[in-house]
This record gives structure tokens, C-alpha cells and sequence, in this order.
């Protein structure tokens, strides 16, 4: 952190070890928010940033993010592709996962649709208020197209990101 400091890092506050993000001995956090992008003022330019890490899993993709869900012919999720807006080439057609670099896959046949919807622009609604029984109907609907590998019980398949 000290160093950081010295270098004139722009943070204002820091989160240290996981301690932090969830209580201890409770812990109710599966994930945590790491920054991806800043900019000093609305008008200045995004600046990508990266987290650095001896475990590649902890690494982040720099970055304003989106996700895009790719499905087969049937509407079925294959595969999550995680990517800076302003970065990705052509139509996104390689997919290498984010907990093993070795896996790799081509999602070029593939459609897709994203997946990150704005709710708040400039401090207003950036659509209509999704009614609890659509969300719930959305919810079931995303479960229901996804195959059974990936929600069993026993040996679950693990679902792609990348």
C-alpha cells in the first residue's frame, strides 16, 4: 500500500485480505468488486486499470465491462464472455476461460445477447421498473434453458466464462 502511495496511485481507500469484504467467521460475499476503470472527472476519458496477482484467477480484465451470454441452437447457455467495450475485435469470436487459460473455445457460430442492462443513467431510471413476478418469470426462464450438466447435484459441469 505504501508504495502505491509513493507512486502516486489514484486511491482513495483500500480493502485489505478478505477480512474486509465479508464478516469472518459468516461469510454471505461470493464474489468481490474490483476496480476495473476510472476517470478523475465525467469528462475525462475512461483509464483502464489492472489488478496484478500471482493467481491468475484473481486477475481482472481492465476495462469498462460487459457480458455476453452465447447460446446453442436450442437458446441453451454454453458459455459467458466477460470484455472491455472499447477492446473487443471483430465480433468477440475466441473465449478463454478465466480460471484456466488452457481452455479455449471458438464461439464464431454462436449467438448471443448481453446480458448487463443499465438501470440508473445520470442519476435517473434508464427504463421502466421490471415487475417482481417478470424478474421472477426472467429468473426461471434463464434456469429452465440451462442444461442439466451444469445443475445437478453431484459433479456439476462447470459453466464457461471467459
Amino acid at each position: 500500500i505504501q508504495s502505491l502511495l509513493n507512486q502516486g496511485a489514484p486511491v482513495d481507500s483500500f480493502g485489505v485480505g478478505t477480512k474486509l469484504a465479508t464478516c469472518y467467521d459468516q461469510p454471505a460475499l461470493g464474489c468481490v468488486y474490483k476496480l476495473a476503470a476510472h476517470r478523475a472527472s465525467a469528462d475525462d476519458p475512461w483509464t483502464p486499470v489492472l489488478k496484478l496477482s500471482e493467481q491468475p484467477y484473481k486477475r481482472t480484465i481492465p476495462g469498462i465491462q460487459k457480458v455476453r451470454r452465447y447460446v446453442d441452437e436450442t437458446g441453451s447457455p454454453v458459455c459467458d464472455m466477460i470484455y472491455d467495450e472499447s477492446y473487443i475485435e471483430g465480433d468477440g469470436t475466441t473465449l478463454v476461460a478465466v480460471n484456466d487459460a488452457a481452455l479455449v473455445t471458438s464461439v464464431r457460430d454462436l449467438s448471443y445477447h448481453e446480458l448487463l442492462q443499465p438501470v440508473v443513467r445520470d442519476g435517473a431510471a434508464a427504463a421502466p421498473r421490471e415487475s417482481i413476478e417478470a424478474a421472477r418469470a426472467r429468473c426461471k426462464d434463464a434456469l429452465d434453458a440451462l442444461d442439466p450438466v451444469y445443475k445437478r447435484f453431484l459433479y456439476p459441469q462447470s459453466y464457461m466464462v471467459g
